[in-house]
């Protein structure tokens, strides 16, 4: 399961983070790692993009990025 299989509200454990380059050196700066406690907050309109909450940041990540990022309920 990913972030972007999550319903809004939903609250799960990063199991796998799979982007590379300036997108994951950005996202370990932030906190987002194997083992964080991530939540989905909600979705744009047409589900181009998630906007999630983890360790008191609020971040808006493409769906792309958020298909990448393994996750266990």
């Amino acid at each position: 399961m990913t972030v972007f299989d999550l319903k809004a509200g939903d609250r799960a454990r990063v199991t796998r983070v799979g982007v590379d380059g300036a997108a994951r050196a950005r996202l370990d700066s932030l906190g987002l790692a194997v083992g964080a406690h991530i939540e989905t907050i909600g979705y744009s309109l047409f589900r181009s993009a998630v906007l999630v909450s983890f360790g008191g940041v609020r971040l808006g990540m493409r769906k792309k990025i958020a298909e990448a990022i393994e996750v266990e309920l």
